[in-house]
């Protein structure tokens, strides 16, 4: 079972985000217009988000991208887009649609315009797009890599861009004792 959560406040950010292993997002003021790229951050924790929102943009915003989790823990994921263009209005319009593929590849889940960015934003800059994803597996669902993918279309210039993040879903430790 996929479960989304609640919708991410639109944010804007100019900073280096920096990351741990495995999905580095390895830029320091994202990229210029016409350059789209999504980056997909799973996390163990939403605090990142709340630190987001609440660090100035010259200061980096520590995220421990993870790719391991466990059966019934919930991983909080957010799509982050930069390269973005802006329209005559100076607005930012991205549309990010997803898939949750379970281990075999067919698909648990899939909406086109997931999560969207629709706001007025810096030319360079990364911006979380609205809404994030809340994560986990029950017990009737299969362990192993479940994968993650974001495609961003940009409905200014018509771009797009994919992204991708697999999740190892293992037992609770309690449970493989």
């Amino acid at each position: 079972m996929v479960r989304t959560g609640p919708g991410i406040r639109t944010l804007i950010a100019l900073a280096c985000l920096a990351t741990a292993q495995p999905d580095p997002v390895r830029a320091e003021h994202g990229n210029p217009p016409g350059e789209l790229a999504v980056h997909i951050l799973a996390s163990d924790s939403p605090t990142f988000i709340e630190e987001w929102m609440n660090t100035p943009f010259q200061h980096p915003v520590q995220v421990r991208n993870v790719d391991q989790s466990e059966r019934g823990r919930v991983t909080y994921v957010a799509f982050l887009v930069t390269g973005h263009s802006l329209g005559k209005d100076e607005r930012a319009l991205v549309d990010v649609d997803i898939r949750v593929l379970r281990p075999d590849r067919t698909i648990a889940f899939a909406e086109s315009s997931y999560a969207r960015v629709a706001s007025r934003c810096p030319r360079v800059g990364f911006v979380l797009a609205d809404a994030g994803l809340d994560f986990g597996i029950g017990t009737a669902d299969p362990l192993g890599g479940w994968t993650i993918e974001a495609v961003a279309r940009d409905r200014v210039n018509g771009k797009r861009a994919p992204a991708s993040h697999t999740l190892h879903i293992r037992r609770p430790a309690a449970a493989s004792r």
